[in-house]
């Protein structure tokens, strides 16, 4: 904990613009599936990195090929406390139904083929289907479907969704432009290799631009729920950030997590210049070694900021009243890895 403290006059001299790397990436809807007889999950989809993605209110066919097979399926919730539906209305065996969440953890399982379960945080989450019984057929379908309800009863509109799994146009690895590192597409996931290390006084950073396909406009947003996940591969004094409403590389906001010290901070950047809006807090809901969801929600001059669901921030602030987004890994000490992945940014309830 003590390092923490020496950190806030640190970052006021690391601005994204040092460290900025240009990222366009992909943009992919909430998944389609079809129910004409092809397997819409094709091997290898055994691990939640290579999920296939299931829509709302989509009937897929997919098959069990053997005892030991497994079918993962990406999901996804836009808002708060959404209610999901999860069924295997056709199994040619007694499959089983297994809902989990973005961190890995099982949060419901059914043998009896139907799941439903209320999901708090909105982003992603996985289903799998197996067999238990060891029966499989290669040539017998079972037909999966989803629905998801919301608590207002229409779901946000989403502005950009990202992930890193199957079909994704692959990043090879590159060289950041200030050298400090490496970035490229990971399996299922997007990473930061860190190879410059840091001190508490002067950290070492990559910084990443959300962009979409060239020509496209950049996504700027007012209003906004952003959720992303994240996970420190190596365990070093490191961590990562997240930027919004960023006008350019000298003004924005920020929040700043450090995985070691599970602590957290939101700062704005005015002309190169920080300032806090909140000390850095304990967070004892971050997971050192495990998936961290940070979800940012902004509406008007209100922020609030949570990790894993522990509110850590929550605060008013007219700086920046819309921009861009981006996000960025940091060490303070040795190299370290960071993985992002399942960005999703929606308009806003007043949840």
């Amino acid at each position: 904990m003590p390092a923490t403290g020496r950190r806030t006059a640190a970052w006021q001299s690391l601005v994204r613009g040092a460290a900025a790397a240009a990222l366009v990436l992909t943009t992919i809807g909430t998944g389609t599936a079809s129910a004409d007889g092809d397997d819409v999950c094709p091997e290898p989809n055994d691990r939640l990195q290579f999920a296939c993605n299931i829509g709302t209110d989509s009937d897929a066919l997919g098959f069990i090929s053997s005892p030991d097979d497994a079918d993962a399926y990406r999901l996804v919730t836009h808002d708060y406390g959404a209610r999901v539906a999860l069924a295997l209305p056709e199994r040619p065996y007694p499959y089983r139904l297994t809902l989990v969440g973005y961190d890995g953890e099982v949060l419901r399982r059914s043998d009896g083929g139907a799941i439903d379960a209320v999901l708090q945080l909105p982003g992603t989450y996985y289903a799998v289907v197996d067999s238990v019984t060891g029966d499989a057929d290669d040539r017998a379908p079972y037909r999966i479907a989803l629905a998801v309800a919301y608590p207002s009863g229409v779901a946000p509109t989403v502005l950009y969704s990202e992930s890193y799994g199957p079909g994704t146009d692959l990043i090879p690895e590159t060289p950041s432009r200030n050298g400090k590192g490496t970035f490229g597409h990971g399996e299922g996931d997007f990473y930061a290799r860190l190879l410059a290390p840091g001190t508490p006084e002067g950290p070492s950073g990559i910084a990443f631009g959300v962009g979409t396909d060239p020509g496209d406009p950049p996504p700027t947003v007012d209003d906004f729920t952003l959720s992303i996940d994240t996970r420190m591969l190596d365990r070093s004094d490191a961590g990562y950030f997240v930027d919004f409403r960023e006008i350019d590389d000298q003004n924005y906001l920020r929040v700043l997590v450090s995985l070691q010290d599970q602590t957290a901070k939101l700062f704005r950047v005015v002309n190169g210049q920080s300032t806090a809006l909140t000390p850095w807090t304990p967070v004892a809901a971050v997971q050192m070694n495990g998936v961290n969801r940070t979800i940012i929600r902004c509406v008007g001059s209100e922020i609030r900021a949570s990790i894993n669901g522990q509110i850590f921030a929550q605060v008013r602030d007219e700086t920046f009243k819309e921009g861009l987004f981006g996000f960025g890994a940091t060490t303070w000490g040795g190299p370290a890895t960071v993985s992002f992945d399942n960005i999703l940014v929606t308009t806003p309830t007043r949840q």
